[in-house]
């Protein structure tokens, strides 16, 4: 099954230099995009026009920032977690360095935390890591639901795929 990714971003040249950055990375992983906080919680809950999984598919990784409009980054992730109770990793990229963020995250269940690059000539970098860890060498729980189901190409990344 390809994967996919959820990615929670709401500045439209961040959102693009982490797609491009992937690119270069050589993943062809399908990265599906929320630009505030009720959007990627209503993706994830397959409502109003994300209701056809075989086109808005579970993802098997969700990257996620935390200052997002409507409903902030570290209330998502408090929704993954205890709200739906999804095991799907979750990946702060944000550009705070706040020791308060950074200990909410992984207290409501982050699975590793980010910070943006200030400097977009590392994007390419940050893109690699999230690649070779997350996507090809992490393996998910055992009961976590694996998104990918539909019509998407199968990744590049990952040769379980």
């Amino acid at each position: 099954m390809p994967k996919v990714i959820l990615h929670v971003e709401d500045e439209e040249d961040d959102a693009f230099l982490f797609r491009r950055a992937m690119t270069k990375a050589g993943c062809s992983v399908p990265i599906q995009l929320a630009s505030d906080g009720q959007t990627a919680i209503d993706y994830l809950k397959g409502t109003g026009s994300f209701a056809k999984r075989d086109e808005f598919p579970l993802p098997s990784l969700v990257l996620l920032d935390l200052k997002l409009p409507h409903v902030p980054g570290l209330e998502v992730l408090k929704w993954i977690r205890q709200e739906a109770a999804l095991l799907v990793p979750v990946v702060i990229l944000s550009s705070s360095e706040n020791e308060n963020d950074i200990t909410a995250a992984y207290e409501l269940g982050g699975n590793a935390y980010l910070v943006k690059p200030s400097d977009t000539s590392e994007f390419p970098e940050i893109a690699k890591t999230i690649t070779d860890f997350w996507l090809r060498r992490n393996r998910p729980h055992p009961n976590a639901v694996q998104g990918g189901a539909g019509k998407h190409p199968t990744s590049r990344c990952d040769p379980h795929a």
